[in-house]
């Protein structure tokens, strides 16, 4: 079991999970985690809900993925067609 260090993060305090043991657990950075007291074993326990993510900061999409089932006005053509307002000057 390795040992962790608690430290001053902010107003709180804190311990750094190490990598193998996420792995082991698979719990990734965002997942939720529930903290609980266990008074018989004077021990902190840490349980993974290993929730789906509504959003992931590595996640890269391309436009046509972004906009998939966007159902309201088509913009960005008007190059091609007559000037909408001040965008193109001639």
């Amino acid at each position: 079991m390795p040992r962790v260090r608690l430290t001053k993060w902010g107003n709180s305090q804190g311990v750094r999970i190490p990598r193998e043991l996420c792995n082991t657990l698979g719990a990734k950075i965002g997942d939720a985690l529930l903290i609980e007291y266990d008074s018989s074993k004077s021990a902190i326990v840490l349980r993974c809900e290993n929730l789906p993510k509504k959003y992931a900061r590595s996640r890269v999409m391309d436009l046509c993925e972004f906009t998939e089932g966007w159902k309201g006005k088509k913009i960005g053509e008007e190059w091609a067609a007559n000037d909408v307002g001040n965008e193109v000057i001639a």
